[in-house]
This record gives C-alpha cells, structure tokens and sequence, in this order.
C-alpha cells in the first residue's frame, strides 16, 4: 500500500496543476517580443513591465540570444515596456493592452 501512494500523489499533483493552468491561460494573456539594434538581436536587455495606471513594476525579464523575450500570467489591463542595457540607454515604449487568452507581439 505504501509504494502505491507515491504515485497516487504524483498523479493527483499533475491533475491538479492542468486544471489550474487551464484556468490561467483563459483569464490572462501574455506579451513577448524581440529587442534588436541596427537589426542584430540585442542580448541581456533589462525587459521592465509597468502598469500605465500607476507605473507600479509589474514583472521584470532579460533578452535571451536571440533577443526575444516573453511574459506570461499578465493580468488583463494597460502596460507599457521600459528597456534599458549597456551601449542602449533606457527608453520607454508605447502602451498597450492585455486582454484574457491573448498574446501581444510586441513590435521590434
């Protein structure tokens, strides 16, 4: 009995954490885009999510080798992205808007 329970949990675990999941992509959204300079990717640019209603940090992220970079779990409302790395300087973006189950590309 005991050997079985291990496996009982594991499966009760993964169950579990579907449902949740599922439920997650249907009230969130999510953004992800690409930094670049002079059209080459951009790697380890500080990516800074700010709600517009009252410039609170939202969820921070660093560019990967390919210059890409991406959020999930974003609550539905209005953000904007603040960039900033060695030999880029810092510079806010245009908002946006996140609504439930969808993905904003952001531009280059």
């Amino acid at each position: 009995m005991n050997s079985r329970l291990p496996i009982a949990l594991c499966c009760l675990f993964t169950l579990l954490s579907t449902s949740v999941s599922a439920q997650t992509d249907a009230t969130t959204g999510a953004i992800s885009g690409r930094v670049t300079t002079d059209g080459e990717p951009t790697e380890f640019v500080n990516i800074v999510l700010l709600a517009v209603r009252d410039s609170a940090v939202v969820k921070l992220a660093l560019t990967d080798a390919t210059g890409r970079f991406a959020f999930v779990g974003i609550d539905s409302a209005s953000y904007f992205i603040r960039t900033s790395g060695l030999g880029i300087g810092q510079m806010s973006h245009p908002p946006f808007t996140v609504t439930p189950g969808a993905e904003v590309e952001l531009p280059n």
